[in-house]
């Protein structure tokens, strides 16, 4: 789960950037780029947007890592981006971005330039006054994404088997918090959910790994693009970008806004990760919207309906043993450790 991500913007017109080679010749002329700066990751990328002359929508995307670690992930991503459009060529590959390579000539070392999409990045309409106290628009929200990931995962099996969703979680989680004296009881609580599922059979399909709110484009008629794939797998088990979607959506709930209570929902503002406990023990139409996507998905993906708390469970401990910040994965440990006898 990615964290919360500030960005600037600027616009320039015919710009000239030192050392992008080819990235010249595909800005030349009258076109504008937006400059996204991603502030807060430890390991930040800067994104370029070229938009066409009079389109609001844009047509290609550089992203520019600042670190090795963050070149690491660029290129893990172009790695995925190239093998998944040669390996599958479904229509629903469309919302998936493909690589320009031949604008990435001459650039910084791990830069990557790839197809851009319109349409809203959902972490901005999930802000939107009155978003979050609408049925109808939280529905819509679930149902967009709900039917995408539908798409994408029915498009891209390649085979069915136990659903293996401990094993490299839980060892990892071992490793990235050895000292901590959560990690025992968490490890135990986990290694039992992960038993129970492994009595499922489920498809592989493709896996985004970071399916959160700001990696998701949508329109009017759905999903329009799903971006950052750095964490992606050509071959993985599907309802791990479940069960990330369900915990960013409501990981973020107590955090639109300042007060003491989030208006149309029993559900304190400003107590870190109050919006996940609310999904597991909290009444109300939105709660029961979410584990409703859930119990859906896991039916639909092999699962018993019932099993969506050891889900949440190991989608927590999948952010704790993997999140690019320190902090951020803790935090993850410790809301772990606090739910995990709810799954039991």
């Amino acid at each position: 789960m990615a964290r919360e991500r500030h960005v600037k913007t600027g616009r320039v017109t015919k710009p000239s950037v030192t050392g992008l080679g080819d990235w010249n010749a595909l800005t030349a002329g009258n076109v504008n780029v937006v400059v996204l700066s991603l502030s807060k990751d430890p390991n930040p990328k800067t994104t370029m947007l070229v938009f066409r002359p009079e389109s609001a929508v844009p047509w290609a995307a550089a992203k520019l890592p600042s670190t090795h670690i963050a070149r690491a992930a660029v290129a893990r991503e172009s790695t995925f981006l190239a093998e998944v459009h040669q390996r599958f060529s479904a229509d629903v590959l469309r919302t998936i971005p493909r690589r320009l390579t031949a604008f990435e000539n001459g650039m910084p070392p791990g830069a990557m330039v790839v197809q851009a999409f319109g349409g809203t990045p959902l972490s901005l309409v999930y802000a939107r006054r009155g978003h979050l106290r609408s049925p109808v628009e939280v529905g819509r929200d679930f149902a967009h994404v709900a039917r995408w990931l539908r798409e994408i995962q029915t498009a891209t099996i390649q085979s069915v088997g136990p659903i293996a969703l401990g094993g490299q979680l839980i060892d990892g989680l071992r490793a990235r918090h050895s000292g901590d004296r959560l990690t025992a009881a968490a490890s135990d609580a986990l290694a039992s959910v992960a038993k129970r599922f492994e009595a499922f059979h489920g498809p592989k399909t493709v896996v985004h790994g970071d399916l959160w709110l700001g990696n998701i484009l949508v329109g009017d008629a759905g999903v329009t693009g799903v971006i950052d794939w750095e964490s992606a797998q050509i071959c993985g088990e599907p309802l791990r970008d479940v069960a990330r979607f369900a915990l960013t959506y409501a990981l973020y709930l107590d955090r639109t806004r300042p007060g003491d209570r989030i208006d149309g929902h029993c559900i304190n503002a400003g107590e870190w990760g109050a919006g996940v406990d609310y999904l597991f023990t909290g009444a109300g139409w939105l709660p029961e919207l979410i584990r409703e996507f859930l119990r859906q998905s896991l039916s639909r993906l092999g699962a018993d309906p019932a099993c969506w708390p050891g889900l949440l469970l190991l989608g927590l401990a999948d952010v704790a043993a993997t999140a690019d910040d320190d902090e951020w994965a803790h935090r993850h440990l410790v809301l772990l450790d606090r739910l995990k006898d709810v799954a039991q």
